[in-house]
């Protein structure tokens, strides 16, 4: 069995795929489908990897963000998130619970339109 994240990463406008699969040794097998080319870079380096070591260690030591330090440009990409996200639930540790990012703005106009007002 797998666990899948299905992720709408934002301004990008790019679509991504996070598959989470528990492999008999116990280790996790990570592999992200994008036209992302920046996300699937990463993925040799997210084949078997040890929940006990390197998986889900501090965002320094993590596999997921060292390989994302790496290969992808933007840090606010959620995909890396929902990486670790669903390696959680595959391995039994997170409820498989949606969780979404959502922006407003509380009062006044947007700032990138204050920015362009005017050009």
């Amino acid at each position: 069995m797998a666990t899948r994240a299905l992720v709408h990463a934002g301004a990008c406008g790019y679509h991504a795929s996070v598959h989470a699969t528990r492999r008999p040794d116990g280790n996790l097998d990570l592999v992200v489908h994008s036209p992302c080319t920046m996300l699937t870079d990463m993925n040799p380096d997210l084949a078997n990897l040890s929940w006990k070591r390197g998986l889900l260690d501090t965002f320094f030591t993590s596999a997921v963000y060292k390989s994302a330090d790496r290969h992808v440009r933007h840090v606010d990409c959620p995909v890396l998130a929902a990486m670790i996200k669903a390696a959680m639930v595959e391995l039994g540790m997170a409820a498989p619970v949606a969780a979404s990012i959502r922006l407003e703005h509380e009062a006044g106009e947007h700032p990138a339109q204050a920015r362009t007002a005017g050009h």
